[in-house]
């Protein structure tokens, strides 16, 4: 296991790169994918947000987006 984490940290941080580009605008149109399994109750919370304007906020780790989706 230990030889396969130096490609996915890479992988990991070349996400996180892109993401951030995307959040600042430099990606053009952002559009939002999520699994079946974030369906019932991440991507509604995600749309309702998108809905009322409130997307100001970046989730800078998963426990943020957590915390984010929840207030």
């Amino acid at each position: 296991m230990a030889e396969s984490a130096p490609p996915a940290l890479a992988a990991l941080d070349r996400a996180w790169d892109t993401a951030q580009s995307a959040a600042a605008g430099d990606l053009g149109t952002p559009r939002i994918g999520y699994s079946l399994s974030a369906g019932a109750e991440t991507a509604p919370a995600l749309v309702d947000r998108l809905i009322r304007g409130n997307i100001r906020a970046v989730a800078k780790t998963p426990a943020d987006a957590l915390h984010w989706l929840s207030d």
